[in-house]
């Protein structure tokens, strides 16, 4: 319960510090939101490709810098120690991420984006299996986990204010305890005003 308060000041102090620290240029500009889908490759060796998608909202997207906070699902299938699916066991993972944004090239057609930030994910398996049988494997998708993530991704303005994002992004889960980092390629679709 301890360990469960320190992640949750950490991260409320690190999301006021976001908050705090946005240059005022940035808040003067435009409301963004958007959608996004596509895949994942989970860091574990024992875990399948999966899909993703989730939502977009950044109330200060401005010409430089700007918030992002992300709600998103993700699932795929556990693999048996030789890499085939008889395990057949399912996890999916509720997140929420709070981003810094960093935006390049702010008047073009296309604008590179980077971002980088924090979050805390619910992940779960989707059959009650006991702890004796999967061991670590159990722990690290059945407690909830701060997270970080970092991406890059290109906004092609397709109007005044529709815009389609490709991405890639790299999630840490603290729970598995290892080097195993999530990747996710998604595309997105954003609005703003």
């Amino acid at each position: 319960m301890r360990n469960l308060l320190g992640r949750s000041v950490i991260f409320s102090l690190v999301v006021a510090l976001v908050l705090v620290v946005q240059p005022a240029s940035a808040r003067d500009d435009v409301t963004a939101i958007g959608i996004v889908a596509g895949i994942t490759k989970s860091g574990p060796d024992f875990a399948d490709d999966g899909t993703t998608f989730g939502l977009r909202v950044s109330p200060s997207s401005g010409k430089r810098y700007g918030i992002e906070i992300a709600v998103g699902y993700l699932e795929g299938d556990l693999l048996s120690e030789d890499g085939s699916t008889e395990l057949d066991l399912g996890y999916e993972a509720v997140y929420l991420d709070v981003n810094e944004t960093l935006f390049l090239n702010s008047a073009g057609k296309v604008r590179p984006v980077f971002t980088v930030g924090v979050g805390w994910a619910w992940p779960s398996l989707d059959r009650d299996v006991p702890a004796e049988e999967l061991g670590p494997l159990y722990v690290q998708f059945e407690s909830d986990t701060f997270t970080v993530n970092s991406g890059f991704g290109l906004d092609f303005w397709l109007g005044k204010r529709v815009y389609m994002r490709p991405e890639v992004r790299a999630k840490w889960f603290e729970v598995r305890r290892r080097d195993d980092v999530d990747f996710a390629a998604t595309v997105g679709l954003g609005f703003t005003f």
